[in-house]
């Protein structure tokens, strides 16, 4: 099953970055690794804390970070 998930979010990445740099029209393409980690993380994020009613301490075992790094990846964010 975990298995499965990391080969489902894969590709879901990969299709989406596929997508991106098609839509650019064949422009020079920059920055990406900032732009696709950023949106990942902060959607990562959001969905874990969504998911454990905002419990932050949860969050943060599901994440496999510390509480105060997931605290400091939030104020980053803000």
């Amino acid at each position: 099953m975990k298995e499965q998930l990391r080969i489902n979010i894969s590709k879901d990445v990969l299709s989406a970055v596929k997508n991106h740099v098609a839509s650019t029209g064949g422009l020079r393409v920059t920055g990406l690794y900032n732009l696709v980690w950023g949106d990942i993380e902060h959607e990562l994020i959001d969905a874990v804390l969504i998911h454990t009613r905002g419990n932050q301490s949860k969050a943060a075992r599901m994440l496999g970070i510390d509480r105060n790094t997931l605290t400091k990846i939030k104020k980053r964010q803000n």
